[in-house]
């Protein structure tokens, strides 16, 4: 398992991997963080954005895009975009459990005080 959390630039705010943790899982829950932000959505909506647009995109966008769940972003109470948080590797629940962890992680940050800013 491994948790990625990046600013509403891409750029790294936290990372965590469990002892074991492959490094295709660790890549994957960086890439679905960035897929996150890129797109402006979270793993729920964009199960149907690849139907709605022609699926090159992804591969012309960014080699790093991915439509695999288990992305969501982070936003402040005005609904403005401060960040994203991308995980992989729950085993063996797959992308559905990833999914349920990442929206773990947005209610810890909308707890904080961060979530106030």
């Amino acid at each position: 398992m491994a948790a990625v959390v990046v600013d509403r630039h891409g750029h790294l705010v936290y990372f965590a991997r469990m002892d074991g943790a492959s490094p295709v899982t660790v890549r994957m829950s960086i890439c679905k963080s960035q897929t996150a932000l890129d797109v402006k959505r979270d793993t729920v909506e964009q199960r149907e954005f690849p139907d709605k647009i022609n699926t090159n995109y992804f591969k012309f966008c960014s080699p790093t895009c991915t439509v695999i769940s288990g992305e969501v972003l982070l936003k402040a109470k005005d609904g403005t975009v401060v960040g994203a948080c991308g995980t992989s590797g729950r085993a063996p629940l797959g992308s559905m459990g990833d999914e349920e962890l990442a929206r773990i992680g947005v209610r810890a940050f909308e707890s904080s005080e961060a979530f106030s800013l």
